[in-house]
């Protein structure tokens, strides 16, 4: 499914956008109240983000990426990670092994390339300290959890879902 619902809840319809190539994606996005954006540019997350970033250049202040993957995360978990930093600076948020990118708030002035994949956060991180960029690196929060690798599966699986074995 698609991870929009503690966003809406957090920050109301109209202010949350998806992008996939998907159209059962965008269909329930749009069912649930989020803005939707059909990817059609060459497939992958960093250049769908890109074409957000270009169509919602003129509409919106900033841009929040929350991938589709993160199992704990939560309206309240949200906002408490997005009110850390200030309205013109980045935000990071590594994950457990602090090598990949979690959640990434930028301003649209800031012209960081997006860079998601093995090791993002290093590089996320360097383009930022390199242009200068203020930000802001939230360690603890519940959405550096993410499911990744099939042991973060049983990690974060109920133990009503765990197999035994």
């Amino acid at each position: 499914g698609v991870n929009d619902a503690p966003a809406l809840a957090a920050f109301g319809a109209g202010r949350i956008y998806v992008v996939s190539a998907c159209s059962q994606v965008l269909s329930l996005a749009a069912r649930e109240g989020a803005v939707c954006l059909a990817e059609h540019g060459p497939p992958g997350l960093n250049e769908a983000l890109e074409q957000a970033r270009a169509e919602l250049r003129d509409q919106v202040h900033a841009i929040t990426v929350l991938p589709v993957d993160l199992p704990r995360v939560s309206p309240a978990c949200l906002r408490a990670v997005l009110q850390a930093c200030g309205p013109d600076e980045a935000l990071l948020v590594p994950d457990r092994a602090g090598q990949g990118t979690n959640v990434m708030r930028l301003p649209m002035a800031c012209a960081l390339a997006f860079s998601f994949g093995p090791h993002s956060f290093a590089r996320h991180r360097q383009q930022l300290e390199q242009a200068g960029w203020p930000h802001v690196v939230v360690l603890d929060t519940p959405l550096r959890d993410d499911l990744d690798e099939a042991c973060h599966l049983q990690l974060h699986a109920s133990p009503l879902e765990r197999v035994s074995g």
